[in-house]
C-alpha cells in the first residue's frame, strides 16, 4: 500500500482549497454589493427630458438652417426657414392679379345693378304718377256725383217743406168757408194754390228720379275707381326680384372664387417663408432614427439637415432636447403595485459624482403593465414587465437625460 506523505497531502489540499476560497470570496462580494445596492435604493430609474423633432408641415426646400449640432437654443427661436412653393404653383403676383380682376368684376356688377335698379324704380315712380293722374278723374266723377246728390236732396227737402205749407193753406182756405159765398176770387186763389202744389209735387218727383240716377252713378264711379286702383297700379314686380336674385347669385359665385384666391394667397405667404421655431429651451441633438436603420446609415446621415435639401411633411430636420430632465421614469413590479400612487414620497439617489440625494414625489402612475426597457433588466437575457411611474426632478438636482439613478421609497 502506497503511503502519502503529510507534505504531499497538504500540498494537494492547498491546490483544491484555493479556488474554493476564491469562489466563495467572489460570491460574498456579489452578495455584499447587492445588499449595498438594496440598502441604497430599491428601484433604478432613468432621467428623461423632452425631445422634440422639428419638421416641416409641407414639402419644401430648406432655405436656411441657423443652428449647428449641440447648439443651445431658446423657446421660440427660429431654427430654420423652409420654402414650400411648388415649381408649377401660381406666383403671388398672378394670384393678386386674379384677385384684383375678381374684385373689379364684383364692383362692376354692383354698380350696374345699382344703376339698373335706380332706372327701374324711377320708371315705376313715373308710371305711378301717371296712374294717380288717371285715377283722379274717377275720383272727380264720384265726388261730383255725390255733390249733385246732396244738392238734389236739399232741393227735394225744400220743395217738400213748401208743398206741406201749401197743403196746410189749402185746407185752411176750404175750412174757412170762403167758397160758400160764390166768390170767384176765392175760387181762383184756391185753384192757384192747387196748381202750385201740383207743380212742386212734379218737381219733387223729378228730383227724386234724378237723385236715384246720380246715386247709381256714384256707386258705379266708386267701383270703376276701385277696379282701376286694383288692376293698374304700377309697382316693383316679381321680374325685378328675379333680376336681383340672378345678380345676387352671380355675386356669390364671384365672392366664393375670391375666398379661394385669398386662401391660396394666405397659404402661399405662409409656405413661402415657413419659420420652424424651437418649442422649448434645449440643445440641438442628432435626429433619432429607427433601430433597424442604424446599420444602413452613412457618416453624417440623420444628424442635421442642411440648407438646400428637400424635406417632406413630417420628416424630421433636427431634434431639440430639453437641457435638464424634468422627470424620472421607473418601473415597479407586481409586488409593489399596491404601494405606489400619485403623491408617494421618494428619495432620488444620484450615484455619479457629485453624489446627491433629493426628496421628491410620484407625479404619475401608468394604468397598465408594460415591458420594461432592456437597460433596466436585472438579467439582460430575461425580459421584465412592470408599471411605469413618473417622479418629478426637484429643483437643484443636476441630472443628465438618460442618466441612471436610484429611487428609495417604492
Amino acid at each position: 500500500m502506497k503511503t502519502i506523505s503529510s507534505r504531499n497531502y497538504l500540498s494537494s489540499m492547498r491546490v483544491h482549497f484555493v479556488p474554493i476560497v476564491v469562489w466563495l470570496g467572489t460570491a460574498l462580494i456579489v452578495v455584499a454589493l447587492f445588499a449595498h445596492r438594496t440598502r441604497r435604493y430599491e428601484v433604478a430609474g432613468v432621467a428623461q427630458g423632452q425631445v422634440h423633432q422639428i419638421a416641416a408641415t409641407c414639402t419644401g426646400r430648406l432655405e436656411s438652417v441657423s443652428v449647428e449640432l449641440f447648439d443651445r437654443v431658446g423657446k421660440g427661436q427660429v431654427l430654420a426657414v423652409v420654402n414650400g412653393l411648388l415649381p408649377d404653383e401660381p406666383t403671388k403676383a398672378e394670384l393678386e392679379a386674379k384677385l384684383a380682376a375678381l374684385q373689379a368684376s364684383i364692383a362692376q356688377i354692383a354698380a350696374e345693378s345699382k344703376a339698373a335698379r335706380a332706372e327701374y324704380v324711377a320708371q315705376v315712380d313715373s308710371d305711378k304718377t301717371e296712374w294717380v293722374a288717371d285715377g283722379r278723374s274717377f275720383a272727380t266723377d264720384a265726388s261730383g256725383a255725390e255733390l249733385r246728390v246732396l244738392e238734389l236732396t236739399t232741393e227735394i227737402e225744400t220743395d217738400q217743406a213748401l208743398a206741406d205749407e201749401l197743403d196746410v193753406a189749402i185746407k185752411r182756405f176750404i175750412v174757412g168757408g170762403s167758397l160758400s159765398d160764390g166768390n170767384d176770387v176765392a175760387v181762383y186763389d184756391l185753384q192757384l194754390l192747387k196748381a202750385q202744389q201740383a207743380t212742386i209735387a212734379k218737381t219733387i218727383e223729378h228730383n227724386k228720379r234724378a237723385r236715384e240716377r246720380l246715386q247709381r252713378e256714384v256707386k258705379a264711379s266708386i267701383a270703376r275707381e276701385s277696379e282701376f286702383k286694383g288692376k293698374h297700379e304700377p309697382h316693383l314686380g316679381t321680374s325685378d326680384q328675379d333680376v336681383e336674385g340672378i345678380i345676387t347669385k352671380q355675386t356669390e359665385v364671384l365672392e366664393r372664387e375670391k375666398d379661394v384666391l385669398l386662401a391660396q394667397l394666405a397659404s402661399l405667404e405662409e409656405r413661402e417663408s415657413l419659420e420652424l421655431k424651437s418649442p422649448i429651451d434645449g440643445v440641438i441633438i442628432p435626429i433619432p432614427g429607427n433601430s433597424n436603420e442604424v446599420d444602413l446609415r452613412r457618416p453624417g446621415e440623420n444628424v442635421l439637415r442642411r440648407a438646400g435639401e428637400v424635406v417632406s411633411p413630417g420628416e424630421p430636420i433636427f431634434a431639440v432636447a430639453q437641457t435638464e430632465p424634468s422627470d424620472i421614469i421607473v418601473y415597479v413590479n407586481e409586488r409593489q403595485l399596491g404601494r405606489v400612487r400619485e403623491g408617494t414620497a421618494v428619495k432620488i439617489v444620484r450615484n455619479a459624482e457629485p453624489a446627491q440625494i433629493a426628496k421628491s414625489r410620484v407625479t404619475y402612475v401608468s394604468p397598465v403593465v408594460e415591458r420594461i426597457p432592456e437597460r433596466l433588466w436585472i438579467n439582460p437575457t430575461i425580459p421584465q414587465w412592470g408599471r411605469a411611474v413618473l417622479i418629478g426632478v426637484p429643483p437643484g438636482l443636476k441630472l443628465i437625460s438618460g442618466e441612471l439613478v436610484g429611487i428609495r421609497g417604492l
